[in-house]
């Protein structure tokens, strides 16, 4: 006599599973997003001190690229960030060495207002299931420019 054997235990165990990799990726990536962008907007900051031949710049840092330039090489997965890429960030002194689930960006939207950018699909579903941002603005009073970096970042619905 043959008896059939249920799937239905392994079955579940294998979705349980997949589920919670899906929101441990999710986690790390948001983790990533928020310390990266913490770090972008400290070195905006130090990029407006930096002492040139006439003192401090006062400016923000143009716009760079997006690092990786396409969302889907960071789609579902860490990916080793390509250092070539990087160096167009020079100005602003900030490159990523390690591993990274996010793309990144700084875009300076004029003078005085500029923003830090994550955006990260760590579902993999070609989509940006994160998007921050962290402003960044420079205010003039009396002939002085002085810096005001938002308190946090905010989450974009796309």
């Amino acid at each position: 006599m043959r008896t059939e054997r249920s799937l239905g235990f392994p079955l579940v165990v294998t979705v349980a599973a997949l589920l919670g990799c899906k929101s441990m990726s999710y986690e790390l990536a948001t983790e990533e997003a928020r310390d990266t962008l913490s770090r972008m907007v400290k070195d905006v900051e130090t990029t407006f001190h930096r002492e040139g031949a006439t003192g401090p710049s006062h400016e923000l840092p143009a716009t760079t690229s997006p690092v990786p330039p396409d969302l889907e090489v960071v789609a579902g997965h860490k990916t080793q960030p390509n250092l070539a890429a990087w160096e167009a960030w020079s100005e602003l002194g900030f490159s990523l060495v390690d591993p990274q689930w996010c793309q990144y960006q700084w875009v300076k939207q004029s003078e005085s207002a500029g923003r830090a950018i994550a955006k990260c699909d760590p579902d993999g579903d070609h989509e940006a299931t994160i998007h921050y941002e962290w402003a960044v603005t420079i205010s003039s009073q009396a002939g002085s420019k002085t810096i005001e970096i938002a308190p946090e970042l905010t989450v974009v619905d796309d």
